[in-house]
Formats: structure tokens, sequence, C-alpha cells
């Protein structure tokens, strides 16, 4: 199977019968689907069970994609609407935590392995680390927006639809998030002097 495949390419094949297409279609979104999943239920088994939730809902429903469409939007937005089952489910939503609670979720989670040296790799470890706390300090609804749209290349519209929400407020919110994270790392970087 080409790696170079588009979604619809793959959801095509999948559903004329390709095992492989959906397994490859899958796994090109499951650490996307996980980061994003964790953003709400700041547990990593909680994440981990609620991806795969996500991934045989969309398994299931493939058949009703429409194939007009971008698939990512369609694929977060069943993320999301399974993470709201799910503390529907539990009677476990806490509308502080999704208003600003204070977890704290890895959303720049890995480094692609390399060769660095040891202080390009303590200097790339203080900086994950640095954006994590400044991603930390932003309300879920404000990390979910920055994720979709930095780490997701999801547009404005795209994330509009994934939260249901109107797109003046995904731009307000994704305005307001940069303007923290800028104050954040601007008192960051006079606290070190660089």
């Amino acid at each position: 199977m080409n790696n170079n495949w588009s979604d619809q390419d793959l959801i095509k094949s999948s559903l004329a019968g390709d095992d492989q297409a959906i397994k490859n279609l899958l796994n090109r979104y499951l650490k996307a689907v996980y980061n994003f999943v964790f953003q709400y239920v700041g547990d990593t088994a909680r994440a981990e069970d609620l991806t795969q939730e996500v991934m045989i809902k969309v398994w299931k429903n493939l058949a009703k994609y429409n194939l007009e469409r971008p698939f990512k939007p369609w694929l977060f937005k069943i993320a999301r609407n399974q993470v709201l089952d799910s503390f529907k489910a539990k009677q476990m939503l806490n509308f502080s935590e999704l208003e600003g609670g204070d977890e704290k979720g890895n959303v720049v989670e890995d480094i692609p392995d390399s060769v660095d040296l040891p202080d390009e790799l303590l200097v790339k470890k203080e900086l994950i680390e640095v954006i994590d706390r400044v991603l930390g300090t932003l309300a879920v609804r404000e990390r979910l927006v920055i994720q979709l749209y930095y780490f997701n290349d999801l547009n404005l519209r795209e994330i509009s639809e994934v939260l249901g929400q109107s797109i003046n407020t995904v731009k307000s919110r994704l305005k307001r998030s940069l303007e923290k994270i800028s104050a954040e790392l601007h008192q960051i970087m006079h606290d070190y002097r660089i």
C-alpha cells in the first residue's frame, strides 16, 4: 500500500474491501486523535480507551462518510462526540475543566529520534518542557484550538465544525490563546534573561 495515498483513496479502497487500507488510515491519525482526546480527559489510560473507541466508531461508520468533504474534521468531530458521550455516560462532566481547568496535557509529546549531542538533547528537552508548561496554562478549550490548528493542520472552519462552535468563537479563542502564549513566553525569557 502506497503511504502517499490520500485519505479519500484509503477510504475508497477500504470500502472496496481492502482491510489494509483502513488500518493505514487509522494508523495515520492514531496519535493525533489520542492527543486530542487526552486534552479533554487528562488521563492516559482513559485517553487510550477512548481513542480505541473512536477508531472503532470510524471503522463502523466509514460507509456514512461523505467523500466530498475533508476527512480530518469528520474524524475529530467523532472523537469529540465520543469524549462528551463518555462524560455523560459516567456522569463525570466537570464544566470547570472544560471552561478552564488546570489539567496539563502533553501536546508536543515526541521529537523525532536523532543523533543529537547531549547538550542539544538537553536544550530540546528544556524547550519541550517550556512549551508544555506554556500550553498547560491555557484552558482546555484554548489548547484544543491550538492543537487542531497547529498540530493537526485544520483550518478555522474545520475547527468550528469539530468543536461545534461558531467560526468567530474559534478565531477569538485562537487569538486569545496566542496572546497568552506570547505573554507567557515573554515572561519566561525575561525570567531567564534570554
